[in-house]
């Protein structure tokens, strides 16, 4: 009986063995692929954002230009300290600057250097 549990328990452990072997060489397999992903993805990610930060970035420039146009047309011969307008006008330039912190300039990383990337992407996760 005891030689029967023995032989049981060695195959359980020679199937053990393989199914473990069998994921790490499919790990293996997978893993510049895995790589590959993870690289288009986060580029993909970050060249959106970047262009909608700066397609924002554009249309406030251009609202607080029209505004700007619009009171000049407006205060034409006045003196302009005597408008309480010109403070919101002013808040609103430095406003839209706001959508340049959208810019993520990550997708130049994994252009130019994808394996510092990928070792700051580690670290990041490690953390």
């Amino acid at each position: 009986m005891n030689e029967q549990a023995n032989k049981i328990l060695a195959d359980l452990l020679q199937k053990a063995s393989n199914g473990i072997d069998a994921a790490v060489s499919f790990s293996q397999a997978q893993i510049p692929d895995v790589v590959h992903q993870l690289l288009v993805w986060n580029f993909a990610v970050s060249i959106i954002f970047s262009l909608l930060g700066s397609a924002l970035f554009v249309a406030a420039q251009y609202a607080v230009w029209r505004g700007i146009k619009y009171l000049r047309k407006q205060w034409e011969g006045d003196d302009i300290i005597d408008h309480p307008e010109v403070i919101p006008m002013v808040m609103a330039w430095f406003l839209t600057l706001s959508p340049l912190v959208w810019v993520d300039l990550v997708w130049l990383k994994i252009w130019l250097a994808p394996k510092l990337y990928l070792i700051e992407y580690a670290s990041h996760l490690l953390k």
